[in-house]
């Protein structure tokens, strides 16, 4: 028989919202690269900070996902309020999936227009 930790046993939805973190109030020079060094610290974490389409600017928001719930839960309670480039970050469990999150978890995923 095969070991299925137990994490994988909730459902998607569960295990997603305990695995995933929204991080705001995030300068606007800081880059992709910076925020994924920042959260493996913790553990392997899949990082995508959201860009404006026509500029390098990020927004000033992202979203991490980690495969471990308690690699989450470890960041959270590390980052929220660490100050990275003279700002403090605000880093939170995300609990609704982005609306262009679909299960897609490339790195390269751009946000969904609306129709």
């Amino acid at each position: 028989s095969s070991f299925t930790p137990k994490y994988l046993e909730k459902t998607p939805e569960q295990s997603f919202s305990e695995r995933a973190l929204f991080v705001f109030n995030i300068c606007y020079d800081t880059t992709e690269s910076e925020l994924k060094d920042l959260f493996h610290r913790f553990g392997p974490a899949k990082v995508k900070l959201m860009m404006t389409e026509n500029s390098n600017k990020n927004r000033g928001h992202a979203f991490v996902e980690y495969h471990d719930p308690s690699h989450a839960k470890e960041a959270v309670k590390h980052l929220n309020g660490y100050t990275l480039q003279d700002t403090k970050i605000k880093v939170q469990f995300n609990t609704k999936q982005p609306p262009w999150y679909a299960g897609n978890h490339n790195n390269n995923i751009k946000p969904k227009r609306p129709a």
